[in-house]
């Protein structure tokens, strides 16, 4: 029991949490006090309170069961006869909840007009209600669900082909795909990203660059500013003030901010391999031109290495022990399982990596 009490909990959790109870606490209280059931309740006031948490469970029964089992499943027209079934069960659970004398309030209903009114109108409000909180669960739902497909599907597309989809800046605003080695660089403005290709073109791109990065290797970038990535493959030269990319017709310099210029310039120099100050003809003389392959072979021999010490671990503990982006992780695993260097054993959430060979020197 003590070990509960000694777990540390970051402070992102904690708030994530913290919101999650007050979302319940209030939905409780919202209907509880504004959503009466006057016919039913008009005796036991304070039991509407528990009308909350009913549309609480139908929310989580969406969320956890339906959704997940029927409509990630393509079966959704079964998902749509469910959901109808469940919100009517909440509803009369709801108001059979509320009054120990529905029964008698049935019987009624067949000889009493008014009370037949007055039944069925609140019955309608509280289905309504019910239906709209059903919306709410599934769009919860369905929001991360697909938001992790279109993720999926530009990392695989940025694995296999190395492009990167974006959208162009005419009035048709058709989507492209672009060649990570044309990119010179991005930025961010507000809620998109601009992207200049190295011919002079400029496509946009939505979402943040911390999405992006995600998708990105991290020896192909190197972060300027919060707002400002620039592509190794295309670094001319830099220096303190700046560094210049290849861009037609005239090439760009672009500045650091000072939180990210220390941090950038050793980026610069591991990733690129040359000096500043040097001069563009002697940068592309002394660059060697397998750099990029040298790197990713560090990084393969690095994960190599770790999963023939440590049998059985996972990526997640791969990404933690070498420093590694999720999504490098993700590419050099699948290679060396394509080349027979690696195996996965096990179920996915028990088994691990294991090394066939031994590691090289």
């Amino acid at each position: 029991m003590l070990k509960i009490f000694k777990m540390k909990v970051d402070s992102k959790t904690f708030f994530n949490a913290s919101l999650h109870v007050a979302f319940c606490v209030i939905l409780i209280v919202l209907f509880g006090t504004f959503c009466k059931l006057r016919t039913a309740a008009a005796v036991h006031p304070y039991l509407e309170y528990f009308s909350g948490v009913i549309v609480l469970g139908m929310m989580y029964f969406n969320a956890y069961v339906l959704f997940p089992v029927y409509y990630r499943s393509n079966r959704v027209q079964t998902y749509v006869l469910f959901g109808l079934v469940t919100i009517v069960l909440s509803c009369f659970f709801e108001m059979l909840l509320v009054s120990s004398d529905i029964l008698q309030v049935l019987r009624q209903l067949f000889d009493e007009v008014e009370a037949r009114k007055l039944f069925l109108t609140d019955a309608l409000y509280v289905m309504m209600r019910d239906a709209v909180m059903f919306f709410v669960s599934f769009s919860l739902a369905a929001l991360p669900y697909y938001a992790s497909m279109n993720y999926n599907k530009e990392l695989s597309i940025m694995q296999e082909l190395q492009q990167l989809e974006a959208t162009t800046t005419d009035k048709k605003k058709t989507t492209v795909y672009v060649k990570i080695q044309k990119v010179a660089y991005i930025c961010q403005n507000q809620n998109y990203m601009n992207i200049y290709l190295t011919n002079g073109e400029r496509v946009i791109r939505y979402g943040s660059l911390k999405q992006l990065k995600s998708l990105l290797d991290d020896d192909c970038y190197v972060q300027l500013s919060n707002k400002l990535l620039v592509m190794c493959e295309n670094i001319l030269r830099y220096d303190a003030s700046g560094v210049v990319v290849k861009l037609a017709p005239k090439n760009a310099l672009l500045t650091y901010s000072m939180l990210y210029k220390d941090k950038a310039m050793g980026e610069l120099f591991e990733k690129t391999n040359f000096n500043p100050n040097e001069s563009s003809s002697e940068n592309q003389s002394q660059r060697p031109p397998t750099h990029r392959r040298q790197l990713k072979e560090k990084s393969e021999k690095l994960i190599f290495d770790f999963i023939a010490k440590h049998p059985g671990c996972s990526a997640a503990e791969i990404k933690k022990n070498r420093s590694i982006s999720q999504a490098t992780v993700n590419r050099i695993l699948k290679k060396l399982k394509d080349e027979g260097l690696i195996e996965y054993v096990g179920s996915k959430k028990t088994g691990g990596y294991h090394a066939i060979e031994p590691p090289t020197a």
